[in-house]
């Protein structure tokens, strides 16, 4: 019995890994979906160079200040998503009914 209990709670904890992950991938490249929409100078390509030292000589210096805003948005919701999340899980602990006491 424990040897099942441990597989299926690796199983889940895997799973709702992947699912939080691909949640905040999806909240990240929205953020760059909606900035790309706004400013047509703007492209996905110059997003995923924005992060690279090496391929930050290729952007037009014009472009650095809104793709870097772009960027700290994200970085932005991705922080405020994951504060929420944290919230949730102290307060569903706090009301978890089966918790041992300090006994």
């Amino acid at each position: 019995m424990i040897g099942a209990a441990t597989a299926v709670n690796a199983l889940l904890r895997t799973m709702g890994t992947t699912l939080v992950l691909s949640g905040l991938s999806i909240a990240l490249n929205r953020t760059f979906t909606e900035a790309t929409a706004h400013n047509p100078k703007l492209t996905t390509t110059l997003l995923n160079q924005i992060s690279d030292a090496k391929a930050l000589k290729n952007i037009p210096v014009n472009l650095i200040a809104p793709l870097r805003h772009t960027l700290f948005n994200g970085m932005h919701l991705l922080a405020l998503i994951s504060g929420l999340l944290l919230f949730n899980a102290l307060f569903v602990n706090w009301l978890d009914p089966w918790k041992k006491s300090l006994e």
